[in-house]
C-alpha cells in the first residue's frame, strides 16, 4: 500500500497547508495518509511565512490550527543559504518550478521528505529530481 511508503518526514507546500486550513476534504485526505504509520509533519520557514501572508494568521496560531487539525506535532524547518543557492539552480533548470516550490524541493530531496501539494508542475519537478510527491486529493483511498 502506499502509506507504507512514507514513514519519516511529510513536507506540506503552501496550497495543502492552506487547503488543510480551510477545507476539511483536504485535511481528511492527509489523515487518510497517516493510518498505520508514523509520519511527521514538517514546514519550510518559506511555507509557513507564505501561509502567514495569505491567512494574516500568526505563525503560532498557523502551527497550532494545523497540528490540532492533523493531529501530529509540526516541525518547522529553516532554509539555508546553501538551499537558497541549490534553489536558483532548480529554478533555472526547471522554468516551471519557483520560489519557494524549489526551497521545497531541495530540503525534500537533502532529508528524504515526501512532499504533499496540489501543483501539478511540483509534482513533475519533483519526479525529474527523484523525490516522492504526492497530491493529497488523490491519494489515500476513500
Amino acid at each position: 500500500m502506499l502509506q507504507q511508503q512514507f514513514e519519516s518526514m511529510l513536507a506540506l507546500d503552501s496550497c495543502v497547508l492552506i487547503g488543510a486550513l480551510r477545507s476539511p476534504k483536504v485535511a481528511r485526505n492527509i489523515l487518510r495518509l497517516f493510518r498505520g504509520n508514523h509520519s511527521r509533519i514538517v514546514l519550510q520557514d518559506v511555507v509557513l511565512r507564505e501561509a502567514q501572508n495569505i491567512l494574516r494568521l500568526p505563525k503560532e496560531r498557523i502551527l497550532e490550527k494545523i497540528g490540532s487539525i492533523l493531529r501530529k506535532e509540526v516541525y518547522v524547518f529553516a532554509t539555508t543559504e546553501d538551499m537558497i543557492k541549490k534553489a536558483n539552480t532548480i529554478e533555472k533548470q526547471y522554468g516551471v518550478c519557483h520560489y519557494p516550490d524549489s526551497i521545497i524541493l531541495v530540503a525534500a530531496k537533502m532529508f528524504s521528505w515526501t512532499i504533499l501539494t496540489m501543483d501539478r508542475n511540483m509534482i513533475r519537478t519533483a519526479e525529474f529530481e527523484g523525490i516522492l510527491a504526492l497530491n493529497p486529493l488523490r491519494v489515500g483511498g476513500s
